[in-house]
């Protein structure tokens, strides 16, 4: 079985570097952009099998990023990374057809368990 495809998307780059690392450590291949545009140019080159995205990134945020990624590949897993716990972005990042929403800061163990839970309802939604 070949390893599940990350996009990771983030203008933090520490943050992106390291959730990165933490991914390809827990055996996922990664990919990641900076930004929302960066991100929509790595959609239509490649396949991924979910989407890890910041909510707030300048030239595109994560809920516009998470409709362009739902109209491309209606399937895919997101989640959203936020620090933001505003009911407003909740609802429209809800409306935009996100699976997760993420707080940060997280713990890397919860982060690996949504991923897993995330990839494994996918399979089963593709197989059924």
């Amino acid at each position: 079985m070949n390893a599940a495809k990350i996009l990771v998307v983030d203008d933090d780059r520490p943050l992106r570097h390291g959730l990165s690392q933490l991914l390809e450590l827990a055996g996922y291949e990664v990919c990641t952009a900076e930004d929302g545009l960066e991100a929509t140019e790595a959609l239509a080159g490649q396949r991924f099998d979910l989407l890890l995205t910041d909510l707030k990134m300048p030239r595109m945020d994560g809920i516009e990023l998470t409709r362009e990624a739902r109209r491309r590949l209606p399937w895919i897993p997101v989640i959203v990374l936020t620090g933001i716990g505003d009911l407003e972005s909740v609802q429209e990042i809800l409306q935009a057809g996100t699976v997760e929403l993420v707080t940060k800061p997280f713990e890397a163990n919860q982060m690996l368990s949504t991923i897993k839970r995330l990839l494994e309802i996918a399979a089963n939604a593709a197989e059924g």
